[in-house]
């Protein structure tokens, strides 16, 4: 999806914003790429991380990763200096990542940019 935002009395050209890959990840590697995309994930998992890739005319943004178990914000993380790849993480209060569907919302001002889904679930 690529937006494109008319700020008044900042440039003549309108900020154009793209993200793109966005997906829950276990983690990446050293070029900055995602790793063990997935949309199911164990409640025995320590950290789960979103990564997305940021497009935009007017680098660099600042932008907000939401997160919500079930419908109810558990998490918000606002990132600064956006420019390219971009990650936001997510670590459980409690031993174990409660199970059930989770939701993760990008947001720049207030337009939700990207959203990606994953649950968790016992495989026992």
């Amino acid at each position: 999806m690529i937006v494109v935002l008319t700020l008044f009395g900042c440039s003549s050209d309108p900020l154009r914003v793209d993200i793109t890959e966005f997906s829950a990840c276990k983690g990446w590697d050293k070029s900055g790429k995602p790793v063990g995309i997935s949309n199911s994930f164990s409640p025995h998992e320590q950290e789960i991380y979103a990564c997305g890739r940021l497009r935009t005319n007017n680098p660099p943004l600042v932008i907000s990763v939401k997160w919500y178990h079930e419908n109810e914000q558990i998490a918000r993380e606002t990132l600064r200096g956006v420019e390219d790849y971009f990650y936001s993480r997510f670590t459980p209060t409690q031993r174990h990542l409660p199970e059930g569907d989770y939701r993760i919302e990008v947001v720049v001002g207030r337009l939700i940019m990207q959203e990606a889904e994953f649950h968790v679930k016992s495989l026992d």
